[in-house]
């Protein structure tokens, strides 16, 4: 078993190269989600396919976008669940909304099966808040524009979405809007799916205030005067 001290060690350190490989962005996946750092030079139709993973990248850190842009969720619109799994056209457009000119990070998931059809599952957390996402081919390929990575090419016809349905292919957001789950089932094509999130919300402050000078002069006074009141008095 290895020693407390090391694991807290091997912890940070992993955080660290992850944080480095991100530019700074902390994040914690698990199931079949792998980073790709850097981003691939090619994320088309069966150019990343694989059975074991999904590629997952970050696109672009603290990008100021000068003008609103649309995307497909705007989270727990129209939708309290936070479930989204509702290929109907009309539920889809319910969801949708634009996000103003701000300062925002864009990740990509992607997945592309080799072979016979697959299921991959996963989550995210991210250390910012999840402000829009895209799945939808339409603003798929307009927000590539705005955040896609610089020499990847990306694949802008039919084949760019994540198709949702009831149970096989669905994405979820957590009430605090930092951790995206997903199932997607790949029976053709692939799938993708791009995260818009904001700027890195600052943790609260939850240590013990240290007091100022006055504070500590006031404190000493009333300890000694604590101290001279109850002093024992000398046996004769």
């Amino acid at each position: 078993m290895m020693p407390a001290r090391l694991k807290a060690t091997f912890t940070l350190a992993l955080l660290v190269v992850l944080g480095a490989a991100t530019n700074a962005h902390a994040l914690v996946m698990s199931g079949h989600v792998q980073l790709y750092a850097p981003p691939p030079t090619d994320a088309r139709w069966e150019a990343l396919e694989n059975n074991d993973h999904t590629p997952f990248w970050l696109e672009s850190s603290n990008l100021a976008v000068a003008n609103a842009f649309g995307v497909d969720v705007i989270p727990f619109l129209n939708n309290a669940s936070g479930l989204y799994n509702n290929g109907n056209v009309v539920n889809q457009s319910a969801w949708a909304g634009s996000l103003g000119a701000d300062t925002y990070s864009s990740y990509f998931l992607h997945a592309d099966k080799q072979g016979e059809n697959r299921t991959y599952t996963g989550s995210i957390t991210f250390d910012e808040t999840i402000e829009g996402l895209v799945f939808r081919r339409t603003n798929l390929n307009l927000t590539e524009a705005i955040f896609g990575a610089a020499g990847t090419a990306y694949a802008t016809g039919s084949v760019a979405r994540f198709e949702l349905t009831p149970n096989a292919s669905w994405f979820q957001l957590s009430d605090d809007f930092r951790t995206l789950t997903f199932q997607t089932y790949v029976p053709h094509d692939l799938d993708n799916l791009r995260i818009i999130t904001g700027t890195p919300t600052n943790p609260p402050d939850i240590s013990i205030p240290v007091p100022g000078t006055a504070g500590l002069i006031g404190l000493g006074l009333l300890m000694a005067r604590r101290f001279l009141t109850h002093r024992p008095s000398k046996r004769a």
